[in-house]
């Protein structure tokens, strides 16, 4: 019975410290940050520009085995991603662009532009740089 007094405690401290929680939903950290676009004619003159809104926004692992989850940039092209645990994530968007030149054809595929992320602290909130993307 001391033996076992003696063990129990010792195994599940090992348990406890072994349980290390990996990147993902479930903490209390948040990422946030907003997209930025320019739209442009042939010549690569500005047609307008601004914050996007209603694009989605995409997080997961850096070992990219893991989407958590999207969301959809607000109307001043802001975006969060909430209850994060501390760890190393993927930030990233599609963006389709009809942009072209006299040289090149327009770009019928999307684009794809990526941030990568470290939240440090339980409870850091991470400011990402703004994406600026063409469309």
């Amino acid at each position: 019975m001391v033996k076992l007094k003696i063990a129990l405690p010792l195994l599940l401290s090992v348990l406890i410290i072994s349980c290390k929680k990996e990147p993902g939903p479930g903490g209390l950290a948040s990422i946030k940050g907003k997209v930025y676009g320019y739209d442009l004619t042939a010549g690569l003159d500005t047609v307008s520009e601004g914050y996007l809104g209603d694009l989605r926004v995409y997080i997961g692992s850096t070992d990219g085995t893991v989407s958590f989850e999207d969301t959809r940039t607000s109307y001043d092209g802001s975006y969060e991603f909430k209850f994060l645990r501390k760890g190393k994530y993927k930030v990233w968007l599609f963006a389709k662009s009809d942009t072209f030149t006299i040289s090149e054809p327009p770009l019928d595929e999307q684009i794809y532009y990526l941030q990568e992320i470290e939240v440090k602290e339980k409870k850091e909130e991470v400011t990402v740089p703004d994406f600026t993307i063409i469309i």
